[in-house]
């Protein structure tokens, strides 16, 4: 499963963290064999998507290592992380598609906020979490690698001519130029001083 999460593409929300959503043109025709369930996806895409604590923005990991996500409980799986610490302590999930599981929680290791678990034991629907990093989506915050907005050449007086350049290099000589000046003036004041 491993080499399925290379090459994954997601979009970073800007407001809110979402999960990263999968490009349409990209998907299979087949049925993507997720965790079993509907809102699970493997489709391969191609953005990079950087995941970090929602709290202290502290990178946790991305999608190149990415195992599978659920849309539907807003989990994103994957098989390597960074930033996070795994709790000692066993607990047992009493509610929801993950009953019965246990796991360990995942905290980020900055600003110890809970991001995930770490499943022990599971359903069988949801094999595919166990020994992995297991995020919950709602603590994190993402970033698309390459979505910046600004570009250096759309930022005023920066274009091919180098104009701003030019200007800053003319000033240095300028003051360049008034140094040279004031050095031959306190040079000559110095001799005269030196003569009385």
């Amino acid at each position: 499963m491993a080499g399925q999460a290379k090459g994954r593409r997601g979009k970073a929300a800007q407001s809110r963290p979402t999960l990263p959503e999968v490009d349409s043109q990209n998907a299979e025709s087949s049925q993507p064999s997720g965790m079993g369930q509907a809102g699970h996806d493997q489709t391969p895409v191609e953005t990079v998507v950087v995941l970090q604590c929602l709290d202290c923005k502290s990178i946790l990991g991305d999608t190149t290592t990415m195992v599978c996500m659920d849309q539907i409980s807003k989990r994103i799986v994957l098989s390597a992380a960074c930033n996070v610490q795994v709790g000692k302590h066993m607990d047992t999930s009493s509610s929801g598609d993950d009953k019965g599981s246990t796991f360990h929680v995942l905290s980020c290791s900055s600003c110890k906020a809970t991001v995930g678990k770490m499943y022990k034991c599971t359903p069988s629907s949801l094999d595919e979490t166990r020994d992995m990093f297991t995020f919950n989506a709602e603590a994190l915050q993402s970033y698309a690698l390459g979505s910046a907005t600004i570009r250096a050449a759309d930022v005023a007086g920066v274009g091919s001519s180098g104009g701003m350049i030019t200007e800053i290099w003319d000033d240095v000589l300028k003051m360049q130029s008034m140094l040279l000046h004031f050095k031959d003036r306190i040079d000559a004041l110095d001799s005269q001083v030196g003569e009385l």
